[in-house]
């Protein structure tokens, strides 16, 4: 409801109904469905495909990223923790550095996870979009 606020109001009877911009807004809507002949439909499905193709590489960039950010500091969480064992720092900061690498392993491993699932993740999502 807060996406179309302003083009919407309550009454008081509990009723929404269209304000002045709300009612231009679906004036526009309709114009724009009902003024598509055959040709244009088609044009539309192609434009969506075009972009549906292009999301992947992107959400897979950045999880790929997610992925390499994640070992990187992983990386630099053991390298601190092997720093604390041969300094011997107190017990304080070792299990600290001992959660933190497992937290980070779950997060590799679930954005693995996720890159792996991502493809069949994206179908569903498309298939929503082309009903």
């Amino acid at each position: 409801m807060n996406q179309i606020q302003g083009m919407i109001e309550k009454n008081d009877d509990t009723e929404y109904l269209l304000t002045p911009l709300g009612e231009k807004t679906l004036h526009i809507l309709e114009q724009i469905r009902s003024g598509l002949n055959k040709e244009e439909q088609a044009m539309v499905k192609q434009t969506y495909i075009s972009q549906r193709d292009g999301i992947k590489p992107l959400v897979l960039q950045g999880i790929s990223f997610g992925i390499a950010a994640m070992v990187f500091f992983t990386g630099i969480t053991i390298f601190l923790l092997v720093i604390s064992i041969i300094e011997q720092q107190s017990l304080f900061v070792i299990p600290i550095l001992g959660i933190m690498i497992i937290g980070e392993v779950l997060g590799v491993i679930w954005l693995i996870r996720l890159r792996m699932n991502l493809p069949v993740f994206l179908e569903r999502v498309n298939k929503y979009f082309k009903e």
